[in-house]
């Protein structure tokens, strides 16, 4: 008895073989139709083809503002330069009294003024709106906390165009859950200030726009945190090591553009209440 079998053999091909056909996944994705605005990301060809679960933008914003208005009414001032640095000068402006610390002296002017009225705009409009200065302090730190927020929005926008759905889904996790955001998100300091800015700056370096980059890099460094500058690293070395012929020219505009507005706000504004 023989046992034939014709798995293997490829003498006997039928004649109503068809080839096989694309799902409609499969003929929209990257490789096979390129679209201008479907990027690759981080371990997926095609940002069609990213097929994770996430939750929309507002969703994302309802969750983290939540914990933003959280610790704008229940987080402790932690920090004592804090209220004499910062909530003292503003309420100078605002009120017309406040102590005055040796770094906002005139003989050191260590810190900077600009930065003190990047909120008092709104602040003042807030003391027309409330009677009591408890609520104008409570609703300063809730605008802190709505500067992050915008700030958190728009890296994970960043993550899931060119990292991946999951990739932001877990950064959301982790940044509701943070303590240390919970904190700093509505302190009153520059260092809170520039891990917004930097948020900013890291996202449009992920989507790739570069002006904004640099503007928040610059702000963060100049204006608030000297030490934050290390944090545009990445952006110096991508567009004049990684891409000199291309972004070598646009880095030396756009830095010249913004340091100098940055530069002269500083020193008009400084030079104005030290009296120099």
């Amino acid at each position: 008895m023989v046992i034939r079998t014709n798995l293997l053999s490829t003498d006997d091909k039928t004649t109503d073989e068809k080839p096989l056909t694309l799902s409609p996944l499969q003929a929209n994705v990257l490789w096979n139709y390129p679209t201008l605005d479907s990027f690759s990301k981080l371990y997926i060809p095609g940002g069609q083809m990213d097929l994770e679960w996430c939750p929309s933008v507002a969703t994302v914003f309802k969750i983290i503002f939540s914990f933003r208005i959280c610790a704008a009414m229940w987080s402790v001032i932690s920090d004592c330069d804090e209220v004499y640095n910062y909530w003292e000068p503003l309420h100078l402006f605002l009120y017309g009294t406040g102590f005055q610390t040796w770094e906002y002296s005139p003989i050191y002017a260590i810190r900077s003024y600009l930065y003190i009225l990047l909120h008092y705009g709104p602040a003042i409009m807030l003391k027309k709106i409330f009677l009591n200065k408890s609520s104008v302090f409570i609703t300063m730190r809730c605008m802190l906390g709505l500067f992050n927020v915008c700030a958190e929005i728009k890296m994970y926008e960043a993550l899931c165009s060119r990292f991946g759905n999951g990739i932001a889904r877990t950064y959301i996790v982790l940044t509701s859950l943070s303590s240390g955001m919970f904190i700093a998100s509505c302190a009153f300091l520059p260092s809170s200030f520039s891990m917004s800015a930097n948020l900013f700056a890291i996202a449009a370096y992920i989507n790739e726009e570069w002006f904004l980059a640099i503007l928040f890099t610059g702000l963060s460094a100049l204006i608030s945190w000297p030490f934050a500058a290390v944090l545009g690293l990445p952006i110096v070395l991508e567009m004049l090591i990684v891409q000199p012929r291309k972004l070598a020219f646009t880095f030396c505009n756009y830095a010249l553009i913004c340091g100098s507005a940055i530069v002269t706000a500083l020193i008009v504004v400084d030079s104005y209440y030290f009296d120099f």
